[in-house]
């Protein structure tokens, strides 16, 4: 095992890292901010910067050889150390996370209700048109499981075509509708109503309101280990471990599970500042 471990500051630093999660932040001799990341055990990730050193990227030699010293800041989860390293990558700028910071937005799903069917589409920046934007979301993949099961249960379109000019022509519905997974508005057997109580089952879900779609979900889920489908069973499973996490938050502010919006307004001699806390279910 090849250590980089050079001085006195550094073996003292690792030695008095906690194993819990957090945000490390790698500075130079100028005391500039290098690096940032988050890990689950700081303990164990920041060590690993100063061993094993053959196994490292080029990238990552590189900037282990300019680390000065670092700090930690501890979170409460995993989450909490996403969401303070996506805020500290975006403050500071930091050199060596050129390759992250474009990727560091957090997903929404965005949802067109002037179109005549509309569709869900998960966007990495919140745009400044007409449409409805929910999130953003903590984890993609948590995201889009839930997206994709909740497209199962109400299946609604994801293609770009023009359904009212598709009814017009009569054009042939695509293989979602024919394999179940699209309700098939381009056919004109589906009626606008139909379609939008369909929409407002996923929107409630992304809205926060998501105790009827969980319930729903954990009543198939018992039905399908009852019929004895074990994989279906376990996709739903695991969709309820998906909706749990797509729903974490940093902390619950009320047990009573308040919904409303708090607003908080500080003012100097240059500044104002607006910020709004939006409080669903008590998260």
């Amino acid at each position: 095992m090849d250590e980089y471990i050079t001085t006195d500051e550094l073996k003292e630093l690792i030695s008095a890292l906690p194993a819990k999660p957090g945000v490390y932040i790698m500075k130079d001799s100028d005391e500039h901010v290098i690096y940032v990341g988050k890990a689950i055990s700081l303990k164990n990730r920041v060590r690993q910067y100063f061993q094993s050193m053959r196994s490292h990227s080029l990238k990552t030699l590189a900037m282990v050889q300019k680390i000065e010293r670092f700090e930690t800041i501890v979170t409460g989860n995993e989450v909490e150390a996403l969401i303070l390293e996506c805020n500290l990558i975006k403050k500071y700028k930091p050199y060596y996370n050129i390759l992250l910071k474009d990727d560091k937005n957090f997903p929404y799903v965005r949802v067109d209700f002037n179109d005549d069917y509309p569709r869900l589409q998960i966007v990495r920046r919140r745009g400044t048109d007409q449409a409805q934007y929910y999130g953003p979301f903590i984890s993609s993949g948590a995201l889009r499981d839930v997206l994709d099961v909740a497209q199962k249960m109400f299946p609604l379109r994801t293609c770009k075509k023009d359904i009212l000019r598709a009814i017009e022509k009569k054009e042939r519905p695509c293989l979602n509708y024919q394999i179940g997974r699209c309700m098939g508005p381009c056919t004109g057997n589906v009626s606008k109503e139909d379609y939008y109580n369909a929409l407002c089952r996923i929107v409630d879900l992304l809205a926060g309101r998501q105790q009827e779609f969980r319930a729903k979900v954990e009543e198939e889920m018992q039905k399908s280990s009852e019929a004895l489908e074990f994989e279906r069973a376990a996709r739903l499973r695991d969709t309820i471990i998906a909706l749990d996490e797509l729903n974490q938050r940093q902390r619950v502010v009320s047990d009573k599970g308040d919904s409303r919006d708090v607003f908080a307004l500080g003012i100097d001699e240059s500044y104002a500042l607006v910020q709004g806390v939006f409080i669903r279910n008590g998260q």
